[in-house]
């Protein structure tokens, strides 16, 4: 009776037991091309994406696979270069593209992968040039801010 008690405890842990692992991969060159940990090797925390030149190129926060949260990607010079919102691996919230100056490139707001709402585009000197507006994936509008010669 022992033995058997004993075997269903082990199974128990043993099924419970997370397997918690950093991983990092390489570019040819030797430096860091990703850096993320798994959970029962699927992606879940913090991950990490780098150019062959060492800079950060993304973060990202994952779970259980998915994407989560904020999503940060920069221009190989260090710049940032788009912000994203994730739920549940789906763009969910605002998206802003900046070219390398600063300056908003893109704004738009998506609900489950879907646009909806306001998508504006500037220009490098900050200037807004168009506006749409989107419900669910479809457009309702489009507003150009351009004079026309």
């Amino acid at each position: 009776m022992k033995i058997i008690k004993i075997t269903i405890l082990l199974l128990s842990i043993s099924c419970t037991s997370e397997k918690i692992k950093e991983e990092t991969k390489l570019y040819t060159n030797g430096k860091i091309r990703e850096k993320y940990t798994t959970k029962n090797d699927i992606i879940h925390g913090n991950y990490q994406q780098f150019y062959p030149t060492g800079e950060l190129m993304s973060k990202k926060t994952f779970v259980n696979g998915k994407e989560e949260g904020k999503s940060t990607s920069f221009y190989e010079t260090g710049e940032l270069k788009e912000v994203q919102y994730f739920k549940e691996g789906k763009i969910h919230g605002g998206d802003t593209v900046y070219y390398k100056n600063g300056i908003k490139r893109y704004t738009s707001f998506f609900s489950n992968n879907l646009k909806d709402g306001k998508f504006q585009r500037w220009s490098e000197t900050d200037s807004l040039e168009f506006e749409s507006i989107y419900k669910l994936d479809s457009l309702i509008e489009v507003i150009n801010h351009t004079k026309t010669q």
